[in-house]
């Protein structure tokens, strides 16, 4: 008795066969007609799609610094032009681009900038 309900649902089965089913049951299989070269560009493609969203969606250190000056839209804005001057030159820093020989940063009175 165990084995005559694995008979019974190998008969439809193989009626479907005969019938000349079987092309579909491997369209199925793979996939909606796509093979594995096709299953795995597709996914080579969606990871690329990720990769891009990644890299546009995180700030740089750059994007970073200017959204908190006068003109940015961050909620942490500096509160002094010294602040974002002192900001700016660590950013310049951290780029690793050289100074220039016997140049000085600007220094601002305190008053503000003279005429």
């Amino acid at each position: 008795m165990t084995g005559s309900g694995v008979a019974f649902l190998s008969i439809p089965v193989l009626q479907l066969l005969r019938a000349g089913y079987m092309h579909l049951g491997l369209r199925a299989a793979t996939g909606l007609g796509l093979s594995l070269t096709g299953w795995g560009l597709i996914l080579v493609g969606l990871s690329l799609v990720g990769e891009v969203l990644a890299v546009v969606l995180t700030p740089s250190e750059q994007q970073a610094f200017l959204r908190r000056t006068y003109f940015g839209i961050g909620p942490n804005k500096f509160k002094t032009l010294e602040e974002e001057l002192q900001a700016l030159e660590a950013l310049g820093r951290q780029s690793g681009v050289p100074e220039a020989p016997g140049v000085q940063p600007a220094s601002i009175p305190a008053g503000g900038p003279r005429p």
